[in-house]
């Protein structure tokens, strides 16, 4: 009697044992086969989007509609785009525009359609229109070589391209530059 136990435990035991290589096996394949496949991307609806300084403050706030990672290349897609640079107390700006993008790995992000940046808690702030605009992150440098339409205190400059420090408020026009200011 003990033989015929001792005998149906090692034939489970033997069962087990096949069962758990058997089905340990098949999980490594789905494993393999699934690192081969390319991984999804993100995708964000009424995001808002938060960077702080080392304070803890808020240093720029990204708004959009629509946040899309594309897994391909890693680039980022960015629908209907309101943006606040907030990371100098006396020195704030506000972008919006239709759409953006940051290809893969960039410090760079390229506004398109109805750009607007204006400048907040200035006197005489500047308000800046274009169609295509890029801004550089980590330099806090906004550039364009598309028209560029200025207004100021109530007067207008038109230029084609710009470059604006967004951290000094100094914005240098390219070329083309038609308008007038007069004193008051």
């Amino acid at each position: 009697m003990n033989w015929r136990w001792v005998s149906i435990t090692a034939l489970l035991a033997a069962l087990v044992v096949s069962y758990g290589v058997f089905t340990g096996q098949s999980r490594d394949d789905s494993l393999a086969t699934g690192a081969d496949r390319p991984q999804p991307g993100y995708y964000l609806r009424d995001a808002v989007i938060t960077d702080t300084q080392a304070d803890g403050s808020p240093a720029v706030r990204l708004a959009a509609r629509r946040i899309e990672q594309n897994p391909a290349d890693d680039s980022i897609s960015l629908e209907d785009v309101d943006v606040d640079y907030l990371a100098l107390e006396d020195r704030s700006w506000r972008l919006t525009a239709d759409s953006g993008s940051v290809p893969g790995g960039s410090t760079t992000i390229t506004f398109s359609g109805n750009v607007v940046l204006e400048g907040r808690d200035q006197p005489q702030s500047a308000v800046i229109r274009t169609d295509t605009l890029s801004v550089d992150t980590q330099k806090s440098i906004a550039s364009t070589q598309s028209p560029v339409s200025i207004e100021i205190a109530g007067h207008q400059v038109h230029a084609r391209g710009m470059r604006a420090d967004l951290e000094t408020n100094r914005v240098e026009l390219e070329s083309d530059v038609h308008g007038r200011f007069a004193p008051n």
